[in-house]
């Protein structure tokens, strides 16, 4: 006979696990509220916003631009400064992402793009570096339904970077 325990006699002392909104509510942010992944990078959440058309903030006689094509539609646009504490450039479109839930059940994910040359322009974040210690302003895209930003729904942003989810909540 052995006399060891068996697992279900040590279950009882064992500390159960904390509930899932205690972690959420850890990795919840706010705006304009800095944040650091360690090691990773230091984040800000400067704007998320309902808009038909996204501009550079400082555009000039010649820029990038996105236009929502479907009048029933409306863009969400999420916009990171994100401050790179790795110790070599890596591609812009590897910090982050972001999704978008609407009355907590419907999902949208986003594309991406990065300012360049002061904030006049955007170019592709998949061929733009952000190298240590520098800062990047990363523009994340959703395309919802217009009655997302007319409604009272819920509206979260979960942005995850380096396989941890921080949640805004919109509202």
């Amino acid at each position: 006979m052995n006399d060891q325990s068996s697992p279900e006699s040590e279950s009882p002392s064992e500390p159960e696990p904390a509930p899932e909104s205690t972690a959420k509510e850890k990795n919840t942010i706010e705006l304009k509220k800095s944040f650091e992944v360690p090691d990773f990078a230091e984040i800000t959440l400067t704007k998320a916003k309902f808009t038909s058309k996204v501009v550079p903030p400082k555009p000039r006689d010649y820029y990038s631009y996105y236009e929502v094509k479907d009048a029933d539609n409306i863009y969400l646009e999420t916009v990171l400064n994100v401050k790179s504490l790795l110790t070599s450039g890596k591609s812009s479109d590897e910090f982050a992402s972001v999704t978008v839930i609407y009355d907590e059940k419907y999902k949208y994910n986003s594309f991406s793009t990065i300012e360049e040359s002061g904030g006049s322009d955007f170019t592709y974040t998949n061929i733009t570096s952000i190298e240590p210690l520098k800062t990047g302003i990363l523009h994340f895209i959703s395309e919802l339904p217009k009655e997302a930003s007319k409604d009272d729904k819920s509206i979260n942003v979960v942005i995850s970077i380096n396989g941890d989810e921080f949640n805004y909540k919109l509202r």
